[in-house]
């Protein structure tokens, strides 16, 4: 019987332990070889047998993974090999990164064995399948180089190519649908069309499907390719003949309506694509849903170029995805007039940051019992030199969608500790006093969080404990496990961790054990409808018993009136904040608010 050959895999790791985890899961199925950093993994990749495919870790000391990865495809022998990184890195620019770099695919650690085999076997089947279309090719180039027919045909033979290298350049290389470049050219042929013929008239769509990246993420990119095929498939199944649709790159579609003849034209064939979007697509074996936002362009009388009817119709888009996604939304110049707002306020705002236009305001938290100031929750405003004093959450969102958060989110702690420091200076019943921050989930997550923090607040000579980080909820639930560990740091540093508005979200009370939670914040909704609602208070009731057994204190967030108070006060909450004590306030009337003596 004869034997059939392994595959060779050449896993690189520099830690022991992956190389025994993945060495044992392959074993069976391949012949295994193994490099514990970058020089050994270049030196066994160009020996004369190469391996047949690379599980390549991405960091290692030295010659890291990316490094490995650029190397391998610089050199011919190599170059082909397909590359799997194997790594905990989740971020989203570090995997587009090593797909530049000639990744084929990701495996997360900690590896699963289905996911990882399944993997592993796809690559090598399109591997095996390249080599052999190469091999096909490699052969009939030869045959017809070797025929005096070639020499008959040339001319023809240029004409295919460039009939092909036409069909390439203007045509998407997965679904077979034209591109944008194609796209553009289609667009403004209809703008000159509909300047020169009264009767003609058209519309453009643009269409994102939702939730397409989780199935690309966990099916694999050769499922999403299918996913993308079938998707075309039914959109195309929704048009017409004379009708275009064009793929812009990634799960992005515009489409190009002929010959419109009113607005429910439009909008049913909208509706149809939105529907055959819904329903689900099985993807090897996998069922897979999705839904599409689309942004529409119905009046297309005023343009010039189609570069400007796909910006509208992408604004028209965007608002879709806010309102919930699934959905379309007709362009209105409303929508091109709050985009130039929104670039203009974020231009402004960026001036406040770099200026120092903020201010942070200060809202007083009581201990129930005494009705003792225990501290402050740090608030910002923005003094804008033509709308006056801003509030969050008109600026707020801006800043997290511009990356405008992180130097906002460290003027904040540096101007609060400053604020703090100069308060236990000038006032001896300021020396117990807290000051808790607000803390975003993107400034949260930069590698330097942590020692950004401590070194702020050593140099103002405070100590973490006069300092409680407060933190969403949403941030827990989207990045448990790397918000554990740094949570734990800040723990052990000595900070307070406060999870704020608890229960608006994804909450759960048996969440509480998963983190390290020193406080929790009921909030504003739950404590305005104690009065007038008996599961509000039972609600609470439950939150203050379950943090109690927890050894989590509790505050109350939203407190406007005595009733509330007293409630609070017989459920045994222990601190509040609301405007029945104080409302927020600068640091002078902060200053004169301690001074009182209601610290």
């Amino acid at each position: 019987m004869e034997q059939t050959t392994k595959q060779r895999i050449l896993i690189v790791d520099d830690t022991p332990a992956n190389i025994d985890v993945l060495g044992a899961m392959l074993m069976d199925h391949y012949e295994i070889s193994v490099a514990v950093n970058g020089p050994m993994a270049l030196e066994i990749a160009d020996a004369e047998i190469p391996p047949d495919l690379i599980l390549l870790d991405i960091m290692m000391p030295g010659m890291d993974g990316y490094e490995v990865a650029r190397q391998l495809k610089l050199t011919p022998v190599t170059r082909e090999i397909p590359i799997i990184f194997v790594t905990a890195k989740i971020e989203e620019k570090d995997e587009a990164f090593g797909f530049t770099l000639g990744a084929v695919d990701y495996i997360r650690k900690p590896v699963s064995t289905s996911v990882t085999l399944a993997r592993i076997k796809s690559q090598l089947e399109l591997k095996q399948y390249r080599d052999n279309l190469t091999a096909m090719v490699e052969k009939k180039i030869a045959e017809v180089q070797s025929s005096k027919q070639l020499l008959r045909n040339t001319e023809e033979e240029r004409i295919r190519i460039a009939e092909e290298l036409k069909i390439q350049a203007f045509h998407d290389a997965l679904t077979g649908i034209p591109n944008r470049t194609l796209l553009m050219e289609r667009l403004n042929q209809a703008i000159e069309l509909k300047q020169t013929t009264e009767t003609f008239d058209f519309s453009v769509l643009l269409l994102d499907l939702d939730r397409f990246k989780s199935i690309n993420d966990s099916l694999g990119h050769q499922a999403g390719d299918k996913l993308l095929i079938a998707v075309t498939a039914r959109i195309q199944s929704c048009l017409r003949s004379m009708d275009t649709i064009a793929r812009l790159g990634g799960d992005e579609f515009a489409i190009i309506l002929h010959n419109i003849q009113n607005h429910d034209q439009v909008t049913g064939i909208a509706a149809r694509i939105r529907e055959v979007a819904e329903t689900p697509f099985i993807i090897d074996g996998y069922e897979a849903h999705i839904s599409a936002s689309i942004g529409i362009v119905m009046d297309t009388d005023t343009y010039e170029t189609g570069d400007q009817l796909l910006r509208d119709a992408d604004l028209a888009m965007y608002h879709a995805k806010e309102r919930g996604k699934d959905c379309f939304k007709i362009f209105t110049p409303a929508m091109h007039h709050k985009a130039m707002e929104k670039i203009t306020l974020e231009k402004e705002l960026r001036n406040a940051i770099e200026n120092a236009d903020l201010e942070l305001y200060y809202q007083p938290i009581l201990g129930i019992n005494a009705m003792g100031l225990e501290g402050f929750e740090t608030l910002i405003r923005w003094n804008h030199p033509g709308h006056g004093l801003v509030t969050p959450d008109k600026f707020i969102p801006l800043a997290e969608e511009t990356g405008l958060i992180i130097p906002m989110g460290e003027w904040i702690i540096k101007r609060a500790c400053q604020q703090l420091k100069q308060w236990k200076t000038e006032f001896k019943q300021a020396q117990g006093l807290t000051l808790s921050i607000n803390v975003s989930i993107k400034q949260f997550l930069q590698e330097n969080f942590v020692d950004f923090l401590l070194s702020t607040v050593s140099n103002q000579g405070l100590s973490p404990r006069d300092i409680k980080i407060e933190l969403t909820e949403s941030l827990l639930m989207a990045h448990t496990e790397s918000a554990v560990k740094k949570l734990q740091t800040l723990r052990r540093y000595g900070f307070t961790l406060v999870l704020d508005d608890f229960g608006t979200g994804y909450s759960s009370l048996s969440y509480l054990q998963q983190f390290p939670i020193d406080t929790i914040k009921i909030d504003r909704s739950f404590v305005s409808s104690l009065e007038n609602r008996k599961e509000s208070v039972e609600i609470v009731k439950s939150i203050i018993s379950l943090s109690k057994s927890l050894d989590i204190s509790v505050v109350a967030e939203g407190v406007e009136k005595e009733a509330q108070l007293k409630t609070l006060a017989a459920l045994a909450c222990d601190s509040a904040q609301g405007f029945l004590f104080a409302r927020p306030m600068d640091c002078g009337a902060g200053s004169r608010y301690i001074e009182r003596g209601q610290a």
